[in-house]
């Protein structure tokens, strides 16, 4: 049996995100948590525990938050990239210590730097297998044990039908000369399992929670709290027996404050 975990958009180094609480700042102090990042980071020991242990580790990009220059940085923890990850290095240490292979993919620009450079460097701490000279891959087709993965960060967002991203990788999945088994995508933050036929066999489609909060952005930028998260987490991928099984480690997302009508 082949366990393969997936863990994306963390987002380390926002004020929603999971943070190491006697990590010193690139300030030269320390940040005091949140409320929501205590219930965060109990969840993300709590897993780390819990989870098997795993042949592969997948970093599946948005590992760290950046500097947010559209909300100017009203919302990290530490401005400093280079400490941000840091900061991922010292919270993924539980999870390396019961991996074996680790790989990495790039997450987005606007999170880990022009050139995947924080992602990149990430990556190469944390030991992951590189692609010729680079340590996260843009899209990793990866073969373990028998079992073909496509994996990458992206994925379209509808706001809704938010399976329908997913299903329309599926067929471009399809359109290969080697359909994959499993298609692992991140990015929109929503937990989302799919299976369906494909070439005379089942086909399995993730698309992977996050470990964020809903965020100012999502709160305002489409349509106000419609981008609430049900669950934050990670999946685990076993295959066995020539079958695919996916098992969510995850946690709900805490209840929102209700707003009440302020009088004028």
């Amino acid at each position: 049996m082949t366990a393969i975990g997936i863990i994306a958009d963390t987002h380390i180094g926002s004020a929603f995100g999971p943070w190491p609480p006697k990590m010193q700042l690139s300030t030269g102090g320390r940040y005091q948590l949140n409320k929501g990042q205590r219930y965060i980071n109990k969840h993300w020991y709590t897993i780390a525990e819990t989870m098997p242990h795993l042949d592969i580790l997948i970093l599946n990009g948005d590992i760290i938050d950046g500097q947010q220059p559209k909300d100017m940085g009203r919302y990290v923890c530490e401005a400093d990239p280079q400490f941000q990850a840091r900061a991922a290095l010292e919270l993924l240490r539980p999870y390396l210590a019961k991996s074996g292979k680790v790989y990495a993919t790039e997450g987005t620009e606007y999170h880990e730097g022009e050139a995947a450079t924080w992602a990149e460097w990430l990556a190469r701490e944390v030991g992951a297998i590189p692609r010729d000279s680079h340590f996260a891959w843009d899209w990793l087709l990866l073969d373990a044990a028998g079992l073909h993965l496509d994996i990458a960060h992206r994925q379209s967002f509808f706001l809704r039908y938010r399976a329908t991203g997913l299903e329309r990788e599926m067929q471009f999945s399809a359109m290969m000369e080697s359909t994959a088994d499993v298609i692992v995508r991140s990015h929109t933050h929503h937990y989302i399992l799919l299976q369906m036929p494909c070439d005379s066999k089942m086909q399995t489609a993730i698309s992977t929670p996050a470990w964020q909060l809903q965020t100012h952005y999502a709160r305002t930028s489409i349509s106000p709290s419609r981008l609430l998260n049900p669950i934050l987490g990670m999946v685990v991928v076993n295959m066995d027996g020539g079958e695919v099984h996916v098992k969510p480690y995850a946690f709900p997302h805490p209840p929102q404050r209700r707003e009440r009508y302020e009088t004028a």
